[in-house]
C-alpha cells in the first residue's frame, strides 16, 4: 500500500513537471518581444566587417548606411564612389530599393541597437555586411 502511494506520488509530481519543460522560445519569430527592424533601423551605420563570395574583404572599408524613419537611405556602398540617396521600403526583413537601377534589396539578417547585418547579392557575388551604429553626433541625416 505504502508503496502504490509513492508511485502515485510520483507520478503526480513528473505531471506537474511536464508543462516545466515546454520550450520558451517563440517559433518563427512569433510573439517576440523588443523592438522591431523598423524601429532599430533608423540611424547611421558604420561597416565593421564585411564577406564578399565568403571571404572577408577590405574592398568595402568606409561603407556606411544612413536610414531615416520616413523611408530615406543614404549610402557610399555601391557601383562608383560618390554618396548616394534614394528611398526604400522594408517588407518584414527585406530592404528594397524601388527606385535603383540595379533593382538592389538588402536582407536583414539580424539588427539589434548596435549591430546591423545586411546580405545582398550584385552580379550573383553574395555580399555580407556587419555594420555598428554610430552614435547619434556623428552624421545622422538632416
Amino acid at each position: 500500500m505504502i508503496k502504490r502511494i509513492g508511485l502515485f506520488l510520483l507520478f503526480s509530481c513528473s505531471l506537474l513537471l511536464i508543462p516545466a519543460c515546454e520550450n520558451d522560445t517563440p517559433a518563427d519569430g512569433e510573439g517576440e518581444k523588443g523592438p522591431s527592424v523598423a524601429e532599430l533601423l533608423p540611424g547611421r551605420w558604420e561597416l565593421t566587417s564585411a564577406m564578399r563570395a565568403g571571404q572577408q574583404t577590405e574592398l568595402l572599408t568606409g561603407t556606411y548606411f544612413e536610414f531615416t524613419p520616413e523611408g530615406q537611405m543614404t549610402t557610399n556602398f555601391g557601383i562608383g564612389n560618390g554618396q548616394d540617396r534614394k528611398s526604400y521600403t522594408l517588407e518584414g526583413k527585406m530592404i528594397r530599393l524601388p527606385d535603383d537601377k540595379m533593382q538592389l534589396s538588402y536582407e536583414v539578417v539580424l539588427i539589434n541597437d548596435t549591430t546591423l547585418v545586411l546580405a545582398t547579392s550584385i552580379r550573383d557575388i553574395p555580399f555580407e555586411m556587419t555594420f555598428a551604429k554610430a552614435k547619434a553626433d556623428e552624421g545622422e541625416l538632416q
